[in-house]
């Protein structure tokens, strides 16, 4: 079972950039956890405990869909089929690319609060992994609803979640609201990772120490330059 609070730096699961070789290449240069790509709920999609890690550390995965049935039933099989190669379960409630959101998924769903409980309900119930979530501050311009959602989150049984300051509208422009994540972090008792212009160690460590975070997970910068992990991590030194 993983442990959260030896989590301090994670790699964002990324479509079309988390490969195994790069994952492993993350976690040599100090990633403490990272992702497998994205898996969408239709059609199925299951990956072998061979290609989910080239360095041997127990790997996420992370899923986007919008029916609780189909999600649940794709984690159990997961769990079954991954065993011990798998360390969590992470539902995607914050992408904001429109292939997704105009499927329902992602960020949409921060449209429809009890289908969100729903879905978190259903795959909690399904697996004895950690289940984690991922959400963004809101869906449109000057929506923050972080808060709400990361509470709504924790009574379905989520084990972590990890916010990102931007609303969906936003795509990724702008810069990330890093208070979020502090006003999250306050409101909850599970851990609460930070996503958001992660770019650096600074960032990073104004997440951890300024804003509570308990890890901050790493997109954009560990793309340009996965030697970013052992950079946060001597600066945490």
């Amino acid at each position: 079972m993983i442990d959260f609070a030896e989590l301090k730096t994670v790699l964002a699961p990324m479509y079309r950039v988390g490969s195994p070789a790069f994952r492993a290449r993350c976690e040599s240069a100090g990633a403490d956890l990272s992702y497998h790509v994205m898996l969408a709920q239709s059609p199925p999609a299951l990956v072998d405990a061979e290609t989910l890690s080239l360095s041997g550390k127990p790997t996420a995965v992370q899923l986007i869909g919008s029916d609780p049935r189909i999600l649940a039933n794709q984690a159990a099989a997961l769990e079954a089929e991954l065993k011990g190669a798998l360390a969590l379960i992470d539902i995607n409630l914050g992408c904001p690319l429109a292939r997704i959101t105009g499927l329902g998924a992602g960020a949409a769903l921060m449209q429809d609060m009890p289908l969100i409980e729903r879905l978190l309900k259903a795959v909690v119930a399904a697996v004895d992994l950690p289940v984690t979530a991922k959400i963004r501050k809101g869906y449109s311009d000057g929506e923050d609803r972080a808060v709400e959602l990361a509470q709504r989150a924790e009574a379905c049984g989520i084990a972590a979640i990890c916010v990102h300051g931007r609303t969906a509208a936003q795509q990724f422009e702008g810069v990330a609201d890093k208070t979020v994540v502090g006003r999250v972090k306050q409101a909850l008792a599970i851990p609460v990772f930070a996503s958001g212009d992660v770019l650096g160690s600074a960032s990073a460590i104004e997440y951890l120490h300024t804003y509570g975070a308990d890890a901050v997970m790493v997109a954009r910068g560990a793309r340009d330059n996965p030697a970013i992990f052992g950079e946060i991590k001597r600066a945490l030194c």
